[in-house]
């Protein structure tokens, strides 16, 4: 991607994302691509990430012994603090609601 003018690196070295994986051992690019690409996109656009999910599925958010897990809350620990009030998370189910109060009230 870099080839093509995507420099996601510098991406992370802009928005200070590189503080947080000093201490990752795997490139995050591996398995998170898709996240990471599309967050420094959306900063770099001046833009609000939204991340819509399925409230339903613990693969993304999940408490377990009072503590919150899955794939959001990993993830978000990779944001640095300053970035994280331009994500914005939403469950599909919230959505649907949305969609059901809306033609009621028409």
């Amino acid at each position: 991607m870099h080839f093509i003018g995507r420099k996601y690196w510098e991406l992370i070295e802009k928005f200070g994302f590189n503080e947080n994986l000093k201490n990752e051992k795997i490139c995050i690019f591996i398995n998170y691509y898709q996240f990471f690409r599309e967050i420094l996109l959306s900063l770099e656009k001046e833009g609000t990430f939204v991340l819509l999910h399925d409230k339903r599925s613990p693969v993304f958010h999940y408490k377990m012994n009072g503590k919150t897990k899955g794939l959001i809350p990993l993830l978000l620990d990779f944001v640095t603090e300053k970035y994280r009030d331009r994500i914005i998370l939403i469950t599909v189910q919230e959505v649907i609601n949305s969609i059901a109060k809306f033609e009621k009230a028409q």
